[in-house]
């Protein structure tokens, strides 16, 4: 998928000043007919980007098409995971093998700080991964917000009374699915089954390793314990003969965290 930021970058550049919320609620559409309404709200105001973004496939760049079908969670692309990709763009600058020793080093203290964290946040008792818990912990916030009914044991409804027409999101307690995309997306429940998990009471630790047992912290620290990161043994290498060195600019200055770290293990 194409990173909406590049996009918003080039309609900028390219089609003139807009409000960049225009893009980013284009790219998080839960549905085709949302997606147009708003593709057309733009229109009016930027015709030239509004054309541009039009021109591109929503398959590339928007959540809907792939809603009920593909889980984007983990998959999709961040600020967070674009700050660590640019670390590689130091790596792939250098020749193979010094490529190869930076990798393992970079991978190697970045692991030794996943197991920390995670150890840590299984002290403190916490039950779910750190990203895990942030989301879940914003759908628990909007909770409250919804009057559950629920016709058996089993399935339910929410409803939302902040529009002039009541919305109602059709719930599954057993196999944790709504009628919104979120579940799906994200492997996480939304507000709407945490709002039925609310109105039947249910145990908090036992709803929590049911209804997010893909992000459990003990399950995450112990796959950390039994995974390692080691050096590639030279004697392992053979040389391709296609792979080159790209040249690479020199800046003056201090060196890159990722030289200090090379520096420091080197040493060692």
């Amino acid at each position: 998928m194409y990173c909406t930021l590049h996009l918003l970058k080039n309609a900028k550049k390219n089609c003139g000043n807009f409000d960049p919320d225009f893009i980013w609620n284009l790219e998080k559409c839960p549905t085709q007919r949302e997606y147009a309404k708003k593709l057309a709200d733009f229109e009016r105001v930027s015709p030239v980007a509004a054309n541009y973004l039009g021109a591109i496939s929503p398959k590339n760049w928007c959540a809907w098409p792939h809603v009920n079908i593909h889980v984007l969670h983990g998959h999709r692309t961040s600020n967070y995971v674009e700050s660590c990709s640019s670390l590689m763009s130091e790596i792939r600058a250098m020749s193979p093998l010094d490529a190869l020793d930076a990798m393992a080093f970079y991978q190697m203290s970045l692991h030794e700080k996943q197991c920390e964290a995670a150890e840590k946040r299984l002290e403190r008792g916490e039950m779910l991964t750190e990203y895990a818990q942030e989301l879940y912990d914003f759908e628990r916030l909007f909770a409250a917000q919804f009057l559950v009914h629920m016709s058996s044991e089993r399935y339910g409804h929410a409803l939302s009374y902040k529009s002039a027409h009541a919305v109602r999101y059709e719930v599954d307690m057993f196999k944790i699915t709504c009628s919104c995309p979120y579940p799906g997306q994200y492997l996480i429940p939304c507000r709407h089954i945490i709002a039925g998990a609310l109105h039947k009471r249910l145990l908090h630790n036992e709803w929590i390793r049911r209804s997010c047992s893909k992000f459990l912290m003990n399950d995450y620290y112990n796959s950390l314990r039994a995974s390692s990161v080691r050096l590639v043994p030279l004697q392992n290498i053979q040389p391709d003969g296609v792979t080159v060195c790209p040249e690479r600019k020199k800046f003056p200055g201090q060196a890159s965290k990722l030289s200090a770290l090379c520096t420091w293990r080197r040493g060692q």
